[in-house]
């Protein structure tokens, strides 16, 4: 037998020892491997049996049926102070594909919510509907009118609306509209909302009184938005406002034009008193005897009041560019001109500076005379509701001619 040198046998020590590791290694590895896969195991089952254990506790979510024929589930969310709960409306497809186009396309058409379910009731998941407006609407589709209330609560009619928008089946609801409007009282702090009603329903009527009333009623907040008087900012781009589209900026548009031609009022007179002083005359032609010498003092006595005045009002005393935007509604404006007075030199029965009358003359005429700044859009919209419903709709009905701001439009007839 060959004896090994001493570094022979160190190294054959070496790599057995090494082979003893690797060996060891392996085995800790299956080890883990195998006690990894267990714990994964009993997760699932744990995962499996929480499943089963919730779907066990979780009540069947609440069913109600339109009609003795009903294949097609519509699975919905009622809101209430808790949270989301899920109900079915078991209702007729046929029924509501004949109540209007928006219904028939989502159950005969390639969309998502038209695909067959495998069993014989097809489902659509309507997870954002209202339930209490859309379950008026199932009512008339499935013909129950005994069940359709003849009197709303608001809030009903306001969600009956988003809904027969979103479903363009506005004249699903004709027998019932023009009562549902009369009965209810909207003008009981809710005017921007009541706005989406009367445009939903074409009531020309309700829909311009109430686009004046939020011209005279809303301020501008410190980033240029639309604020209304309860201090809620009314957002354009807010889907859940309801406002129709591009009416707040006609409102804004119209509410800084008011403010302009009020102001003015004040101004030009102020700016007409120093124009003639300039020429070498006087704004006073009081011709009484002795009155005349007087005309100068009567000038200054007028212009310098009304400026203070003005000023304290904290609307300025003269017109400049780089003066802060009125920001106040045009009712608090106008409150405030109420109290802008003026001195003159002479009775005003002698004296052509008739403040306290001709200027607040003026500003009574300006607010009487609020135009109605609307797109041709919104006419064309309303007039379609209105005759979709049945409502009146021309020139008749509405105090101001409609126009955008750089056409005047006749109202539509």
């Amino acid at each position: 037998m060959t004896q090994l040198n001493p570094q022979e046998t160190a190294n054959e020590q070496k790599v057995a020892h090494q082979e003893v590791e690797i060996q060891e290694m392996a085995t800790g590895q299956e080890e883990a491997s195998e006690n990894q896969a267990a714990v994964g195991n009993q997760e699932e089952r744990d995962g499996q049996e929480s499943e089963a254990q919730y779907e066990a506790n979780t009540p069947e979510p609440e069913v109600v049926t339109w009609g003795r024929i009903s294949d097609l589930r519509l699975l919905v969310n009622e809101q209430t102070p808790e949270g989301p709960v899920p109900k079915v409306f078991a209702v007729s497809s046929h029924a509501i594909s004949m109540a209007c186009d928006a219904w028939y396309s989502m159950l005969n058409s390639g969309f998502k919510e038209a695909q067959q379910q495998s069993s014989a009731v097809r489902e659509v998941a309507l997870p954002e509907d209202d339930t209490e407006g859309l379950t008026v609407l199932l009512d008339i589709a499935h013909l129950r009118f005994d069940r359709v209330p003849l009197q709303l609560e608001f809030e009903l009619l306001l969600k009956i609306t988003v809904l027969t928008d979103k479903y363009a089946a506005t004249r699903l609801v004709k027998p019932w509209a023009y009562r549902w409007i009369e009965r209810c009282e909207y003008y009981a702090g809710c005017k921007a909302q009541w706005l989406w009603v009367a445009w939903e329903l074409g009531h020309v009527g309700i829909f311009a009184d109430i686009v004046r009333t939020l011209v005279m009623t809303v301020s501008v907040g410190p980033e240029g938005e639309c604020v209304n008087e309860d201090g809620s900012i009314l957002d354009p781009k807010s889907s859940s406002q309801h406002l129709p589209p591009d009416i707040i900026e006609s409102i804004m548009d119209v509410r800084q034009a008011i403010v302009k031609k009020l102001l003015n009022v004040y101004y030009s007179r102020l700016e007409a008193i120093v124009d003639r002083n300039t020429a070498g005359q006087t704004f006073c032609l009081g011709s009484y005897p002795d009155y005349s010498v007087n005309r100068e003092e009567c000038d200054n006595l007028v212009y310098g009041s009304l400026s203070i005045a003005l000023k304290k009002a904290g609307l300025g005393g003269e017109r400049t560019q780089s003066a802060a935007p009125i920001t106040i509604s045009i009712a608090a404006l106008v409150s405030k001109l109420s109290l802008v007075k003026s001195r003159i030199y002479h009775t005003e029965r002698c004296c052509n500076h008739d403040i306290s009358e001709r200027l607040w003359a003026e500003v009574a005429a300006i607010k009487g005379a609020i135009p109605l700044l609307l797109l041709r859009s919104h006419w064309i919209h309303l007039r379609r509701q209105a005759d979709a419903l049945g409502f009146p709709f021309g020139q008749r009905h509405m105090s101001t001619t409609p126009q955008t701001s750089t056409t005047q439009h006749r109202l539509p007839m």
